[in-house]
């Protein structure tokens, strides 16, 4: 039975497979200790695991960033299902619907990987629609107030700095925020504002609780590969 039909259904722009089936046993040792191979899991039957914890945490091991993990449990509210995610570290949580399954009633409860970037202790939340190839991005760290700029950057053409097309937030003297972009073309670059190679739909920075995050919104053209080189950087100017 194909997974749209079980009531899984295609969650920001991940691709749903069918197989191989990548969570079908209560012991975590049976799962597959495959790293980051997947961009789908799903496991209908979390409550039968006899580690609850671990069994997640292979989940989320073998999907890649991006991608939806999906646990199908005993129809629950949301105490319950507050209960479940805690046990994802590396997902946030993108949908929970009640479906039909074998006749039962039950719940899905689908999470998204997120990528740690542990350099700098950052952390980039993002979706991807292959509709129209475009990345919505969320980038956020813990700043030092000494520190006054952060940014993340998009290398499409190498993995180097140069040639990176730059998202900024910069701390102005009255403590607020400007969000702009840049093009990084040499490493005395000075992160002056200026158009990017691709299209820039939206961008702002906020401070939340002492984290800046910088939100953006922008199109990639197709290049026939499925890696994006990034970079990310702060300090004061």
């Amino acid at each position: 039975m194909a997974l749209n039909n079980m009531g899984v259904k295609d969650v920001s722009g991940v691709e749903v497979v069918e197989s191989p089936p990548l969570v079908s046993r209560a012991d975590p040792h049976n799962l597959p200790f495959f790293n980051k191979v997947f961009d789908f899991g799903f496991s209908p039957y979390l409550e039968r695991a006899l580690f609850p914890a671990r069994y997640v945490g292979e989940m989320e091991r073998t999907v890649r960033d991006g991608g939806a993990c999906v646990v199908a449990v005993e129809a629950c509210g949301g105490e319950d299902v507050e209960e479940v995610v805690k046990l994802f570290k590396k997902s946030k949580l993108l949908e929970v619907k009640n479906v039909t399954l074998g006749g039962e009633r039950r719940t899905n409860i689908v999470m998204q990987v997120v990528s740690d970037l542990r350099t700098l202790n950052s952390i980039i939340h993002w979706n991807y629609d292959p509709s129209s190839s475009s990345y919505d991005i969320a980038f956020r760290k813990s700043v030092n107030e000494q520190r006054r700029w952060l940014a993340w950057a998009i290398n499409p053409t190498s993995t180097g700095m140069v040639g990176s097309q730059a998202f900024v937030a910069l701390q102005r003297s009255d403590g607020t925020l400007e969000a702009y972009t840049s093009p990084i073309n040499s490493y005395g670059t000075t992160l002056m504002k200026g158009d990017l190679s691709f299209r820039v739909h939206d961008i702002s920075a906020e401070n939340i609780n002492g984290q800046v995050i910088i939100f953006a919104k922008f199109e990639l053209p197709i290049n026939g590969t499925n890696i994006v080189n990034h970079v990310w950087q702060e300090g004061a100017p």
